[in-house]
């Protein structure tokens, strides 16, 4: 941290912090990855808070399903057993007349039953019933409700049967039973008032009896199961439920809750359990699971408070943030001391740059990285010793410059006075009657005059003009055997072209290409444009040249030496080059004996 401090003081004494690139960069780096990490770790979160949810949901669905179905066997099982009596028609009559009279009556009723009937129906309902609660550990007690003598026969486990008058001036029992309920009950408070042993946390089914023959309602049939064995069936079904499983009757009675908080009494939340909606606000806000009803009539629910449920992901949100935090940490420290390391060699470069910009020419940046900044540092280093190479030339040029400029006044007037001496011989010359040595002095010194004008550039028609006069020159020393011819458009004399670019044509030719002794030596100079290009063409019936010399010829125009045979042809395929580029020059072909052709070749204007 110390060292990113010192960093930090490094980068903010060259530039203020908010116009700082690299301050920047991180900042803005920092933001993109922390508001990455955070949506991604927020949406993560959310995906795995949901599924766990989800599967605590499907756990607890599970669970009141199995509760739901053991509730639905035990209600067939108690429809299944009043089916059988129906079924049995020795048994129905014999359970009518259990109902309708008192219990000495049907004792004696079974007594006068001759032996024969008793081998054709042994069985009678007393012993039926107690053959189901032996049948059905989970079945505490059974109730026998007669209508017309309003008493109930109580058939338990380990308990003798009784029969307990319920007549409406001592109970509600007959109002109770009358009434048309749900299947599904609990054991209301006046019944459990008539029925003192009726202990414990029990539901029943109940099945109207009727007269098989007067198709009356004469009673009631309820089995009363112990609530605790729904328990065993939760247990059993799904391990680690969240909240609580409910069984309601229809009124709202709670007929088995798992948590113990809501028995014997209406659960208070009844409205948002038959709700559809997933998460009701109950003590506290929870998710709620229903079964559908059933032809019984009870009510199973699940009801997981999202406090409790959220338990289950906390260690995942934990570790989210943690991961998140670290994930974080990371990938703000990592680039950020990389980014820094860039900047200070950055502001290394900078610091130099200010070193050059003070005129310390000979200072050389070493970075040995091959990256980016390498490459700069190392460019750099190649500029300032190109710099350097260049200032020492031009320095240099300077100097020659001003030596020229010197020589060159000096030079002007040597010309000056050697024009006007090369006047006062042609003079002699006429007056002594030798004209052509007069027009031979004209021509040199018209020459002269033109060579030291100081315009590095002349139009077509001087440079053509000179070219004339130098070929006036030889065209009167050797009288009849030499003639020239000049050719170009009157609108190609106004081209600018340089100084001296055909005489070296034209001087090679008389030093190497004249016939001495013959007659028809001739010389044509054309000059012409095309597309933009100057072509001037000097052609000569001359003594030509050998194929060997030739191509030696065309070697020694690409060298730079300043001596040398064909210093004149160089110099002027040279110049060329280095005024309009290398694309541009001079061209030569030749036969031995018919003479030479030169073509001069570049952009026109």
């Amino acid at each position: 941290m110390r060292t990113i401090h010192r960093w930090r003081e490094q980068l903010s004494g060259y530039t203020p912090l908010r116009d700082n690139m690299f301050v920047k960069l991180m900042i803005v780096f920092a933001l993109i990855s922390v508001l990455t990490i955070a949506v991604v770790s927020y949406m993560l979160y959310l995906y795995l808070s949901r599924s766990i949810i989800g599967t605590e949901l499907d756990t607890q669905k599970k669970a009141i399903a199995s509760v739901s179905q053991y509730l639905e066997q035990r209600y067939e099982t108690t429809q299944s057993f009043m089916n059988s009596v129906y079924r049995d028609n020795r048994l129905a009559q014999d359970l009518v007349y259990y109902l309708q009279h008192s219990f000495e009556d049907y004792i004696r009723f079974r007594l006068d039953q001759s032996y024969e009937n008793l081998l054709t129906n042994p069985r009678q309902i007393t012993v039926t019933l107690k053959q189901a609660l032996e049948d059905m550990p989970e079945l505490r007690h059974i109730l026998l409700y007669s209508a017309d003598r309003q008493t109930l026969h109580v058939y338990s486990q380990d308990r003798e049967p009784v029969i307990i008058p319920t007549n409406a001036a001592r109970s509600f029992i007959p109002d109770v039973m009358a009434s048309e309920a749900a299947a599904a009950s609990v054991p209301n408070v006046w019944i459990r008032r008539a029925v003192p042993h009726l202990e414990g946390n029990l539901y029943s089914f109940r099945v109207p009896i009727n007269d098989p023959v007067a198709m009356k309602q004469i009673g009631q049939l309820m089995f009363y199961y112990d609530a605790e064995t729904i328990g065993s069936v939760v247990d059993t079904s799904s391990e680690g439920v969240k909240g609580s499983i409910l069984v309601l009757s229809p009124e709202g009675d709670v007929i088995y809750d798992s948590s113990e908080r809501y028995y014997d009494g209406r659960y208070p939340y009844l409205q948002a359990i038959q709700s559809l909606n997933e998460i009701e606000e109950l003590e506290e806000s929870a998710y709620v699971t229903r079964q559908p009803q059933h032809q019984a009539g009870f009510i199973v629910a699940g009801v997981a408070p999202i406090r409790e449920v959220a338990e289950s992901y906390e260690g995942i949100r934990r570790t989210i943030i943690i991961v998140s935090l670290l994930s974080m940490l990371v990938v703000v420290l990592v680039p950020s001391v990389f980014v820094l390391n860039v900047a200070k060699r950055t502001y290394k470069i900078i610091r130099f740059m200010r070193k050059v910009e003070q005129g310390n020419l000979g200072a050389r940046l070493q970075d040995k990285h091959k990256d980016e900044l390498g490459q700069i540092a190392n460019s750099f280093n190649r500029m300032l010793e190109e710099l350097s190479r260049h200032i020492e030339r031009e320095y240099k040029a300077e100097i020659r410059q001003k030596h020229a400029e010197l020589a060159a006044l000096q030079a002007r007037i040597n010309p000056h006075f050697l024009h006007n001496t090369l006047e006062v011989i042609r003079m002699r010359a006429i007056s002594r009657g030798v004209h052509d040595v007069g027009e031979m002095i004209y021509a040199l010194a018209m020459l002269f005059r033109s060579f030291v004008r100081p315009d590095p550039q002349l139009t077509l028609t001087d440079e053509l003009e000179n070219c004339r006069l130098y070929l006036e020159l030889f065209r009167i020393r050797y009288q009849d055997h030499f003639t020239y011819e000049i050719d170009y458009e009157p609108r190609l004399g106004e081209l600018p072209v340089a100084r001296m670019l055909i005489q070296p044509v034209i001087e090679n030719y008389i030093v190497h290409g004249i016939r001495i002794g013959q007659r028809d030596n001739k010389l044509n100079i054309k000059a012409t444009e095309r597309e933009g290009l100057l072509t001037i063409q000097v052609w000569d019936n001359g003594v030509g040249i050998e194929k060997e010399r030739l191509e030696q010829i065309q070697d020694r125009l690409e060298q730079s030496e300043d001596k040398g045979q064909s210093f004149g042809l160089r110099s002027v395929h040279e110049r060329i080059r280095l005024l309009y580029g290398n694309a541009y020059g001079i061209r030569m072909e030749s036969s031995p004996g018919e003479g030479t052709t030169v073509w001069i070749q570049f952009p026109a204007g």
